[in-house]
């Protein structure tokens, strides 16, 4: 058995019937975990070690970048042009030009990265997950 991710889409707005919904990518031996739109039609998804982009609505996919660790989310600021994914032992991608090319940033923390919401070009935050000892 091969695990298989596939990503869908819609363009019938809220009224969807499962009909409507069209496999755009399917990744095999990947797990996409998550994706976003930086602008209309300029899409991102992050998963199993590797960064993907669409530039037609998500109809096509292309990799952007491969990564040896797990990406656990990605996000865009409301230009479009700046955009982080970040995921397992403080990975965090940069990108600046709307997703054509990304830079590693290590965040430097050691700790899992699993949500990040970019806020302007700036800023950018990041939910971290650690396993410590609490004493009282």
């Amino acid at each position: 058995m091969v695990t298989l991710s596939v990503l869908l889409a819609t363009a019938q707005s809220g009224a969807a019937a499962p009909e409507d919904w069209q496999r755009v990518l399917d990744l095999p031996g990947a797990t996409v975990q998550a994706a976003t739109f930086a602008t209309a039609d300029v899409a991102w998804a992050a998963g199993d070690g590797a960064l993907f982009r669409s530039e037609d609505r998500g109809r096509t996919w292309q990799v952007a970048l491969t990564s040896s660790r797990f990406l656990a989310d990605i996000d865009a600021d409301s230009g479009g042009l700046h955009g982080w994914a970040v995921g397992v032992l403080g990975e965090a991608l940069y990108t600046a030009d709307g997703g054509e090319t990304w830079i590693v940033r290590d965040a430097g923390s050691g700790l899992n990265l699993g949500l990040v919401e970019v806020l302007d070009a700036d800023s950018a935050f990041s939910l971290a997950t650690a396993a410590e000892q609490v004493t009282e």
